[in-house]
């Protein structure tokens, strides 16, 4: 499967681009970890693919509107909704995957409801 095929694919199963899913796999993960007291800022960062905990603080910013420390109780995201996206990222790869060798699944079978 091409890489344009495969970006088209994404984005009609999912609504949005690889690259827009990942950045908000990416903050929504983090913010599980950020709940945790005992996380600096710069480990976290790491922790979802940031170099730097600038580039890592103004992504997380852009994706959920708060600064990463900032209220981070109050963020949309529970550690509950966290592992459910982590779950559903892990069946959309065998999705693409088993799309890739011509085996497709139906709409509904990536639902991310299914996950929760």
């Amino acid at each position: 499967m091409s890489r344009s095929a495969f970006a088209l694919r994404f984005k009609e199963l999912l609504g949005e681009t690889p690259l827009e899913y990942l950045t908000n796999w990416r903050m929504y993960k983090a913010t599980g970890l950020l709940q945790q007291d005992d996380r600096k800022l710069f480990e976290v960062a790491r922790s979802v693919g940031y170099d730097s905990d600038a580039a890592f603080s103004k992504a997380f910013k852009r994706v959920l509107g708060v600064a990463p420390k900032e209220n981070i109780d109050e963020l949309p995201r529970t550690r509950v909704e966290v592992e459910a996206a982590m779950s559903f990222v892990s069946c959309l790869s065998l999705a693409l995957i088993g799309n890739a060798s011509g085996q497709f699944w139906a709409e509904g079978d990536l639902d991310p409801r299914r996950f929760r």
